[in-house]
């Protein structure tokens, strides 16, 4: 199971580029297709899932406590915990518990708000914002700007957010692969069904060695083989694949083989935050 929202390719964009006989069914490329768009994506650190909608249901379920325990076990007052009306906080900006918020965070990135509801009413999209692509940002109404609004931090959750009492966020995350991408599916889905039928192609067999006239092959599967690293402190090679378009778009958006976009966690407000500068 892979977190794809959306394909990559489809049979037919693989029955247009490779050159193989299929006959009048496009469809026998669906499931090569489906592979080489899942194997790119764990390759490529798991970076273009497509755009996926998610509809969530905010509402607070960690705060800090105004008591600190320092280093040797002493238990001391941090006054600093307790916000203006005597509630509890997740650190000095965000109130949380039962006490109205003004921003919300919202997983994934980017972030594109579809729809707010609170108490089943759709919010007017000019009474908030999106900052740094994450957090849903309460804004005052133009038409009353004296009264400062603000989110529900609380809500009956075993409601449809069509009811009084709920608050839902309704919106879009994920980034679409690129070009690169697509034509990198289509050229390993190709090879993929060449290897399954028989035909000649790119893959390897799973060799382990070889040696005939003084050349030796020695290669290790797919997997292993496909991302090389430099020895006695050279520079690491990248992707090489054997596969022109595979070996491109691997090497321009995950040069250093890693699994999957790095996060930051903090600590203090129990938050991870994708290392991304867009």
């Amino acid at each position: 199971m892979t977190d794809l929202c959306s394909d990559w390719i489809t049979g037919d964009d693989v029955a247009t580029c490779c050159e193989v006989d299929y006959g009048t069914d496009p469809s026998v490329f669906d499931a090569a297709a489906q592979m080489a768009q899942e194997i790119l994506f764990q390759f490529s650190g798991r970076q273009f899932p497509g755009l996926c909608t998610t509809t969530v249901r905010p509402c607070s379920q960690w705060c800090r406590c105004p008591w600190q325990i320092l280093s040797r076990g002493h238990i001391v007052w941090n006054p600093n915990a307790w916000g203006p009306w005597f509630g509890w906080y997740c650190d000095d900006d965000i109130p949380c518990g039962c006490m109205p918020i003004d921003r919300v965070i919202l997983s994934g990135y980017p972030v594109s708000i579809t729809e707010v509801k609170i108490d089943g009413v759709v919010v007017n999209p000019d009474t908030y914002r999106l900052d740094d692509h994450r957090w849903l940002t309460r804004m005052r109404d133009v038409a009353d700007p004296d009264t400062p609004l603000f989110w529900p931090n609380c809500q009956i959750l075993d409601l449809p957010d069509t009811e009084p009492g709920t608050f839902s966020v309704t919106y879009e995350h994920g980034q679409d692969v690129p070009l690169a991408g697509v034509n990198a599916a289509v050229e390993l889905a190709c090879e993929v069904y060449k290897a399954c039928h028989g035909e000649a192609c790119k893959l390897p067999k799973g060799v382990v060695r070889l040696a005939r006239q003084g050349v030796v092959m020695e290669k290790t599967p797919f997997a292993m083989w496909g991302y090389e690293y430099g020895k006695r402190g050279r520079l690491q090679r990248g992707w090489q694949t054997g596969m022109a378009q595979v070996d491109l778009f691997l090497n321009a958006y995950n040069t250093s083989g890693i699994q999957r976009v790095p996060v930051i966690w903090s600590p203090a407000a129990n938050l991870r935050f994708p290392l991304r500068t867009s």
